[in-house]
């Protein structure tokens, strides 16, 4: 049987409007490419105002341990010469693969301050100054500052340690050496703990000492919520070990907070200066000292 003239026609006409249609949608998928991946849109170059220098500083915010590394982390600032920081770093090979050793704003200039040195790691060892050591604290071991330290700040770090207990001497009674040394409170035949020898408590308090193990230590980690809670400080390396005795030996820590610009105060009870007019030196007076002893001549013209 014959197809009908129409009904070829349709068929014809469907099949036009599907190429059509797939030909515009894969016009629309390459110009949806071109756009997204293809084009390359020219970076604005600001051009350098005569008299200036181009100093790199952060293009964008940088958190600690950043590896300077790709495009959009460095960008130039132009300044005049006197507002310069004296420790800016000036080219940007100086800044490139380096590792932030501390948070950066958009702006901030870099300096090997805040840069780890040409090839450190982007770890611990690479956040440590030059002279310094990192010690890593687990922060069961901290009392009462994991909610107020923060990046940044300087502290004393004391470890607590218990010793035993003393017990409180009752109204008549001595002290009584024990054996080991020190002064048990309380009546003759008392023992540490305080406990008498029929077993009679008399008032136990802690004895507890407190051991300066590390002074000036800069907190560079705290702790983030929801994951393993240590606290990292950067220390002198005698303040370190000890630091790692302290903990080893379960001691308790305790932070002490100190100014962040400790080496830069000026102490306060210096001399006032005091304002004395003299009288105009006569020039014919020679001073002359011999060993120890100061003497004044005049001397006469020939």
């Amino acid at each position: 049987m014959a197809t009908a003239p129409s009904t070829l026609r349709a068929r014809r006409a469907r099949r036009q409007r599907i190429l059509l249609i797939l030909a515009a949608l894969l016009l629309v998928g390459g110009a949806a490419y071109w756009y997204l991946y293809l084009r390359k849109p020219k970076a604005r170059i600001e051009p350098q105002p005569p008299g200036t220098i181009a100093v790199p500083v952060a293009a964008k915010q940088l958190a600690k341990g950043i590896e300077l590394a790709g495009a959009g982390l460095i960008r130039p600032m132009y300044l005049r010469p006197e507002l310069v920081p004296p420790a800016a770093l000036l080219k940007t090979s100086q800044v490139q693969g380096r590792v932030t050793r501390e948070p950066l704003r958009a702006g901030d200039y870099f300096s090997e301050e805040n840069l780890a040195p040409t090839g450190a790691p982007p770890g611990f060892s690479g956040l440590a100054r030059p002279g310094k050591r990192i010690v890593v604290i687990e922060s069961t071991a901290i009392v009462g500052a994991l909610g107020y330290i923060r990046d940044g700040d300087h502290v004393d770090v004391l470890a607590i340690a218990q010793q035993g207990t003393r017990g409180a001497a009752r109204p008549g009674q001595s002290n009584t050496t024990i054996a080991g040394g020190g002064v048990q409170p309380g009546a003759a035949g008392a023992v540490a703990g305080g406990q008498t020898a029929g077993g009679a408590s008399v008032g136990a308090i802690p004895a507890v000492s407190a051991t300066l193990v590390a002074e000036g230590a800069r907190v560079i980690l705290v702790p983030k919520p929801g994951k393993t809670q240590f606290t990292v400080l950067e220390m002198e390396p005698q303040d370190a070990h000890v630091t790692t005795l302290a903990m080893a030996s379960n001691q308790l820590l305790r932070f002490v907070y100190r100014p962040f610009n400790d080496e830069s105060r000026v102490p306060r009870d210096l001399p006032r200066l005091a304002t004395e007019t003299r009288p105009p030196r006569d020039s014919r007076l020679v001073e002359v000292l011999n060993g120890t002893s100061r003497s004044i001549e005049r001397t006469t013209l020939d």
